[in-house]
């Protein structure tokens, strides 16, 4: 199903931050989404959502994530970070996007994650608000590539 896979790029963007000094510990991060989409022929138990997953940042995802993505065709522009604050717009093949996050700690941050997508003759709008916390420094069997997703 495409729902799956845009929900899950959501969740990692949101856990991710621009090329710059991370503002969050690398390791284990627990992230928690609450999705909200609209559009045409979105059944209503896809209309609102929360997902839960554990994330494995290290220096290496950092550095890398948002560089061009050549999977998805998606190019990040108009970076900023100020401290734990950071925003980066996203344009994709299949639609465009705003990430806005801030970490109040290095063990703790919040934002939101705005995209606009077509498909076809198919358009979704979808808002999903995050709240990260960190777990620890082992990531335990939790790899950056697959994050382990609990709910």
């Amino acid at each position: 199903m495409l729902l799956r896979p845009l929900l899950l790029s959501a969740a990692l963007f949101a856990g991710l931050a621009p090329l710059t000094a991370p503002p969050m510990k690398m390791g284990l991060w627990e992230n928690t989404s609450t999705v909200d989409m609209s559009g045409a022929n979105i059944p209503p138990a896809m209309q609102h959502q929360t997902m839960k997953l554990h994330q494995c940042i290290t220096p290496e995802t950092w550095a890398k994530a948002f560089q061009h993505n050549a999977d998805h065709n998606c190019q990040f522009t108009n970076q900023s970070q100020s401290g734990g604050h950071f925003t980066v717009d996203i344009t994709c093949t299949a639609g465009t996007g705003h990430v806005d996050m801030n970490f109040s700690s290095p063990e703790s941050g919040h934002g939101t994650v705005d995209m606009h997508m077509t498909h076809g003759s198919f358009n979704l709008s979808m808002t999903s608000t995050v709240e990260m916390h960190y777990l620890g420094s082992s990531c335990g069997s939790v790899t950056p590539e697959k994050p382990e997703i609990l709910r």
